[in-house]
């Protein structure tokens, strides 16, 4: 759907029933800067709006989303047109506010997670020696290994790498090489994400073995914390890259 054209088609017919945007946004209930969002290609307005923007600008729902003046022979397939774009453009919204719920969730988790290790790394005696055990090389060799192993196993070695190349500017890819990129990049996140999980309970089997030697149950619940942050920041890294394929891809999509 093409929001540029949308949003240049409300600003005539706004113009051409002689309102400015502020007058156009009390009509509404909304403000001007929806108006200008709108007009400057930079959103659609919601669904529960179509109606009254379309008596306020004397069109009907179907000329807002073609973004033009149709005649009756135009109507009935660019109204089957629009109804499948207004589709996929409301699939889209809802896939992106789950990625930002996603991100701003894992942000959570790790900043919960470093508080955490502060407040055990303030413990009295060698229960605080997280600044021995918060970074372990150990982990980090744990993950990086399974993570290789994975993707030998499942042959994604070289998409993953293409994700990686895409990220860092190169997109003269076709679209099925975006979406085995995409899938590598999806496996690699669930691989650390999981082999830190396990990481963490391995550590935390091992505190309630050393629940007779207070001194410690510090060190092995850092090494626990280690691997669960590990497995969330690796994540965050690929977020970007995820989010960089997922566009590429839909622009691919979109051409086809």
């Amino acid at each position: 759907m093409d929001q540029i054209k949308i949003g240049q088609f409300i600003a005539e017919r706004r113009k051409d029933q002689g309102m400015t945007q502020r007058q156009l946004a009390e009509r509404l209930g909304i403000s001007d800067k929806t108006i200008s969002k709108w007009e400057c290609g930079n959103g659609l307005p919601e669904i529960s709006m179509m109606m009254p923007l379309c008596e306020m600008l004397q069109i009907n729902v179907n000329e807002l989303l073609s973004g033009e003046k149709l005649s009756m022979d135009d109507y009935p397939g660019k109204a089957e047109e629009n109804m499948v774009k207004l589709i996929q453009t409301t699939e889209e919204q809802g896939r992106k506010r789950r990625r930002i719920f996603l991100a701003v969730l894992m942000y959570a988790a790790a900043i919960c997670g470093m508080v955490v290790a502060l407040v055990v790394s303030l413990m009295p005696g060698d229960a605080g020696a997280l600044g021995n055990y918060f970074f372990e090389p150990l982990n980090l060799g744990v993950m990086t290994g399974v993570l290789a192993l994975f993707l030998l196993g499942a042959d994604s070695v070289r998409p993953f790498g293409h994700a990686l190349q895409i990220a860092a500017g190169k997109t003269e890819e076709s679209l099925p090489a975006l979406q085995e990129a995409y899938e590598a990049v999806k496996f690699a996140g669930a691989t650390l994400l999981y082999t830190g999980i396990l990481v963490s309970l391995f550590y935390l089997v091992t505190v309630l073995y050393q629940m007779d030697e207070p001194s410690h149950i510090g060190p092995y619940l850092s090494l626990a914390l280690t691997g669960s942050l590990y497995g969330v920041f690796a994540n965050l890294l690929l977020l970007p890259v995820k989010n960089r394929l997922v566009a590429l891809i839909r622009e691919r999509e979109v051409r086809i």
